[in-house]
């Protein structure tokens, strides 16, 4: 799928400071140039999948890996 506001996605989550899961399915130029423009943010992970059925797994997986590094920290 083309991403047609490229540009303004990347700004946006420029500006967003809370962690971010972006899941994409397939390899294509504009995943591709999202993922390099923001490959140097902390916050932002982003997953390649090839079936969209893989999604729920990878962002529950997030979710849950979030909440076990809240539970060891207290």
């Amino acid at each position: 799928m083309k991403i047609t506001n490229l540009e303004a996605l990347i700004g946006f989550f420029g500006q967003i400071r809370n962690r971010i899961t972006a899941v994409h399915i397939g390899e294509n130029p504009y995943a591709s140039r999202f993922e390099r423009a923001v490959e140097k943010r902390g916050n932002i992970n982003i997953y390649t999948v090839k079936r969209k059925e893989d999604i729920p797994h990878i962002v529950l997986g997030k979710i849950r890996e979030y909440f076990n590094e809240g539970f060891k920290n207290r």
